[in-house]
């Protein structure tokens, strides 16, 4: 069942730009749909999916959020984490290092990507939108995303940012400084209370290195924009019944109960803006820990899986070890039955051959006896006349 936890209308600018954005909640789904209030502003929609796809890779570090399109809507899926302008937000009771912060951050996420710079260019929907001003010498980007303010981006677990809106969005040469100026001017005027206790707006953007000249022209190129969004939309409250009689000053110092109910007014209000200004930085300390907490825990998670590949790895190792062993010791009993073989075979051929050695003793001992006898001896004169007379006879041949 859809739920609407969030709406805003946007019934105060031109017919043509008028947009309603709602947070839904759809089982578990939760998402923010931005559709248009009138027929003109069908176009303006309908333009989302090409915004999409001309700005995805302007910033490298900054991803845009993938959206749904329909007939008259958009739906982008709901982002989970830290909003940027939360995090800047708790330096702002510092301003040196909030200053710095923002600094640091225009360096290392506001990087165009080079494909998409270029010099300006004066064109007819340049100046339509942001007026007649000379950005001659300037460094453009084209297309240039306007939404790329503080209040849009996320950081997510991961430390990777994303930005979910890209509505206005310029196929034309815009100066690159002046997004930085229009991020800072949103920024300011979301935390007017506490920068405008110390710093005025001049005082506040001298310290982002913008040139007077640069001042004066973005300045009139966000005067335009606003007139440019605005110009034909309804005034936010209409009708007398929004209109409360207004009593001078002066007149009420006659009537003392009305001043100091006046002045315990005030104070109740005093305190319950400083209740909710604290009560907000505890939520922004208690999110920045769960998100801190969802890091943490993707880390184990991802620790573990890590380790459950290492045991995995080493389980492989040793099966192979244990299939290396079996298999020398089939070849060590094989081995071994060999061996044994070749024992048999050798005693059976040391067997043969004390046989023969003792054979070979018997013979030479019966020689012996023979050669020492006395009939051996005694025709011994006959055995050698009968070798003469072979010779002789040999001879005569």
């Amino acid at each position: 069942m859809r739920t609407i936890i969030y709406s805003k209308y946007n019934q105060n600018r031109a017919p043509r730009f008028q947009t309603k954005t709602i947070i839904c909640q759809d089982g578990d789904e939760l998402y923010i749909e931005k559709s248009a209030l009138t027929q003109e502003a069908k176009a303006h929609i309908d333009r989302f999916r090409n915004n999409y796809e001309a700005v995805k890779e302007l910033y490298p570090e900054i991803v845009p959020v993938r959206a749904q399109f329909g007939d008259r809507y958009v739906r982008y899926p709901y982002v989970r984490g830290t909003g940027l302008e939360e995090k800047l937000k708790r330096r702002a009771d510092s301003p040196d290092r909030l200053f710095e912060e923002i600094n640091n951050v225009f360096q290392s996420l506001y990087k165009v990507n080079t494909k998409n710079r270029c010099e300006f260019t004066r064109t007819e929907e340049f100046v339509e939108m942001f007026g007649d001003v000379d950005c001659t010498g300037m460094p453009c980007m084209n297309p240039c995303n306007l939404d790329v303010i503080f209040d849009n981006l996320v950081v997510l677990a991961d430390g990777s940012v994303s930005v979910f809106d890209y509505e206005w969005v310029c196929n034309f040469p815009v100066p690159e400084k002046y997004v930085l100026y229009r991020i800072l001017c949103h920024f300011y005027d979301k935390n007017l209370r506490e920068l405008s206790a110390q710093y005025s707006f001049q005082d506040y953007i001298e310290h982002f290195d913008f040139t007077e000249q640069e001042q004066e022209r973005f300045r009139a190129m966000e005067d335009a924009f606003i007139q440019f969004v605005y110009s034909g939309g309804e005034p936010a409250f209409t009708g007398e019944q929004y209109f409360v009689p207004r009593i001078p000053f002066e007149e009420l110092k006659g009537y003392p109960e009305l001043v100091s109910e006046y002045q315990a007014t005030v104070k109740r209000y005093q305190e319950a803006v400083d209740i909710l200004h604290k009560t907000e930085k505890e939520y922004l300390l208690t999110i920045d820990r769960l998100n801190d907490a969802v890091r943490i825990k993707d880390e184990v998670e991802q620790k573990l899986h890590d380790t459950e590949d290492q045991y995995r790895d080493t389980i492989e190792k040793l099966n192979e070890a244990v299939r290396i062993k079996d298999e020398m010791y089939t070849q060590l009993v094989n081995a071994n039955a060999k061996n044994e073989q070749i024992g048999e075979a050798y005693d059976r051929i040391n067997e043969a051959y004390k046989q023969t050695s003792a054979a070979y003793e018997q013979e030479r001992r019966n020689y012996q006896q023979i050669m020492e006898s006395w009939s051996w001896k005694v025709t011994r004169p006959l055995r050698n006349a009968k070798r003469m007379l072979k010779r002789d006879s040999d001879e005569r041949k």
